[in-house]
């Protein structure tokens, strides 16, 4: 009878989390709560892009995630029987703005349709479902768009908005200087695509995704850091709109299973980033090239996370770097022979 009574104690401390024991982990997260938070941290980017492109860039957003949610829904009903519910999660409500907000202001409805749900059957359910896929999911949706409808998408491209509202002169007033257009031009600026109009939205959101431990910044922080210093060498980067960049590091770079897990990866993942960005703009390939960039990426996280995984312990640390320092090269090499 104590047995039992000892026994019942124990599950009682294991369910109130009281007591842990390894090696399980025990935490309030789930993936419906991460996903709400990035939907929270766009909200800002979505707002500026509706007041700048009223109804328009509403739909766009709304067309993609119906596109999306039910894309999944329909797949999963079908062939994973077991997993009807797996639309509660918000993965799919999350990849359908992102991808919504890479897209330009003035393009048909049929590109959200056709790219949300290409997004979620070629670059989630392919491989399995969330968590498996190699990569992401609104980088997929982007590039089916690109493929299929190239010459309607540049044209949209060409012919975006040219608001007199993204001319601002806040900062610009008090002293005229490259810093302080620079400046004007985080708040609001043109841009190819609905929600990349405003650094300042995105940055807000990233520094909310920051303190609640959503993504990490050693990833966007390496890939800005070098695109300044390789903007002097290359001066096409300052071509990419602001925006754009801020939206692909701090939304795209550290989606979680499409990138490095370990802190030195992800830094890498950053730097190779900005690397092979300025390798397309030097040979003149200036459309897209972060989402280029960041597919080639995504290819090679698998390796990346083998090459930076810790040393185990017991291991010979000298015999072990020099193993890593020649995998590092193979696989920087490896990196710049796909690109």
């Amino acid at each position: 009878m104590e047995k039992a009574k000892k026994m019942l104690k124990i599950a009682s401390d294991i369910k109130s989390k009281k007591r842990f024991f390894s090696p399980f982990i025990y935490a309030s997260d789930t993936v419906e709560k991460i996903m709400t938070d990035v939907i929270l941290a766009l909200l800002p980017s979505i707002l500026v892009s509706i007041f700048l492109c009223g109804i328009k860039s509403f739909l766009l957003i709304l067309i993609s995630v119906i596109s999306t949610v039910l894309t999944e829904k329909i797949i999963t009903a079908v062939f994973f029987k077991k997993e009807k519910d797996s639309i509660k999660d918000l993965s799919a409500v999350v990849t359908g703005i992102i991808f919504s907000l890479t897209l330009p202001s003035f393009v048909p409805y049929y590109f959200a349709i056709f790219g949300g749900a290409c997004a979620v059957i070629f670059g989630k359910i392919l491989y399995g479902g969330l968590g498996k896929n190699l990569y992401n999911p609104a980088v997929v949706g982007k590039f089916f768009v690109l493929i299929f409808f190239e010459k309607v998408f540049l044209k949209f491209k060409l012919s975006n908005t040219n608001f007199q509202i993204l001319n601002l002169k806040i900062f610009r007033n008090i002293l005229d200087s490259p810093f302080t257009k620079f400046l004007d031009s985080l708040i609001l600026s043109q841009s190819n695509s609905i929600g990349t109009f405003s650094g300042l939205a995105l940055i807000l959101g990233g520094i909310y995704l920051t303190m609640k431990k959503r993504i990490s910044l050693f990833t966007p922080l390496s890939f800005f850091l070098l695109m300044s210093i390789l903007s002097f060498f290359v001066p096409e980067i300052s071509k990419i709109p602001i925006g754009e960049i801020l939206l692909v590091g701090i939304f795209m770079a550290t989606d979680m299973p499409t990138t490095p897990v370990f802190s030195i990866g992800k830094i890498y993942f950053g730097i190779m980033m900005a690397l092979v960005t300025s390798i397309f703009l030097s040979q003149k390939i200036e459309n897209e090239v972060l989402f280029y960039a960041i597919i080639i990426l995504n290819s090679f996280t698998p390796l990346i996370n083998r090459v930076w995984r810790p040393v185990a312990f017991g291991r010979n640390v000298k015999i072990e770097i020099i193993k890593q320092f020649l995998q590092l090269i193979v696989l920087t090499f490896l990196i710049i022979v796909a690109t």
